[in-house]
């Protein structure tokens, strides 16, 4: 084996690092030029399909915690969330999102669903008058 001088080494490694930076243009040409590799992808999120959030949301009417719900819809089984759509318009029309109105406060969506509150027993509500139970002075 012959000894190299370090011109030679210094000479071989001008012409492999010149290989290199030719490689390198040839992938990098931009798109439509014949050989160009494609080195860009568009990444799209998936699209969503109609899970019925967007309906459980609009009847629920109570705009509060919206991710969170969100997340709980997508992750309970299609029997759940058809139990849960079935009682939802009951339960919104039996509480107020404000506590008015002689109703009881509506919970947020995400409690309803992570507590399973369309499972509980429904009690009838009737209207009592405003002062029933209060003894009044004259």
């Amino acid at each position: 084996m012959q000894s190299q001088s370090v011109e030679d080494l210094q000479s071989k490694m001008r012409r492999l690092v010149q290989q290199a930076y030719e490689l390198g243009l040839e992938h990098g040409k931009q798109s439509g030029e014949q050989g160009a590799l494609e080195t860009t992808e568009v990444l799209r999120p998936k699209p969503v399909e109609d899970d019925g959030f967007a309906e459980i949301w609009q009847i629920y009417n109570h705009k509060v915690g919206k991710q969170q719900a969100q997340r709980k819809w997508r992750r309970m089984p299609k029997r759940d969330r058809n139990a849960a759509m079935a009682a939802v318009k009951k339960y919104v029309d039996r509480t107020d999102p404000d506590g008015k109105d002689g109703k009881r406060y509506r919970a947020h969506l995400s409690t309803w669903l992570n507590q399973r509150r369309w499972e509980d027993e429904i009690a009838a509500t009737t209207s009592t008058p405003a002062n029933d139970g209060l003894i009044t002075l004259e």
